[in-house]
């Protein structure tokens, strides 16, 4: 991207990539399903405890995949507002950073949550935010929580490629995902369809996990 045309460009790709085979022979890929393995502690002696819980979510190609990327928001992705956030930092000052993040692959999909917190605070905080994803699978989230999120990934959208560098990586994501340029044109308005209803059938479907798989790594008080 940026200030080149292609009579510049082209000998340039033709030095650097003009040795590789014009095709290549693809190694098959399995469908990955992250399971349910229940909570590991790694005992480490530090005063810092890290926290990650992983459940299943859907894939870069699933009809949920929207309503997922607004659950997601609701429950551990906007750094301030989110449930995660309120529960353990603002309310209770448990952990210093607590987030989810939406993984969302061709042939795998993950919820991450990760925390970190005082290592004899990690039990407490575990706990807690058990709490709230089990509350958000089970009543879903607020129409206001909807619009809030809806209003928030639409109008940072274009932050995420303001710059040279975060176009063309842009780009470069929507041709590994098989998409076109004029997915950052429709982006906006697939957010803006997504439903309450939605979101709450996802969360139940991604978040109601009997003994998810969780790692804490640190010492954490019985």
């Amino acid at each position: 991207v940026g200030d080149i045309d292609a009579a510049t460009l082209g000998p340039a790709l033709d030095r650097v990539f003009g040795g590789l085979p014009a095709k290549g022979d693809r190694m098959p890929v399995p469908e990955i399903e992250v399971t349910a393995k229940g909570t590991e502690t790694v005992p480490m002696a530090v005063s810092q405890a890290s926290i990650q819980l992983g459940f299943p979510a859907p894939r870069r190609d699933d009809p949920d995949y929207f309503p997922a990327i607004v659950m997601n928001h609701i429950l551990g992705g906007s750094t301030f507002t989110s449930r995660l956030y309120r529960a353990v930092r603002e309310q209770r000052g448990l952990a210093y950073s607590v987030d989810s993040n939406t993984i969302q692959l061709k042939h795998s999909g993950l919820l991450l949550i990760t925390a970190g917190t005082r290592a004899d605070k990690a039990g407490e905080s575990l706990s807690v935010i058990r709490d709230e994803i089990a509350r958000l699978a089970k009543d879903g989230p607020t129409e206001q929580e909807v619009a809030e999120a809806k209003s928030y990934l639409i109008g940072s959208y274009p932050l995420g490629f303001a710059s040279h560098d975060s176009l063309a990586a842009y780009v470069l994501s929507l041709q590994l995902a098989g998409r076109g340029r004029d997915f950052i044109d429709k982006y906006p308005g697939l957010i803006g369809a997504v439903t309450p209803a939605q979101v709450k059938a996802v969360a139940a479907r991604v978040l109601q996990v009997k003994d998810p798989t969780a790692v804490v790594a640190g010492t954490p008080a019985s």
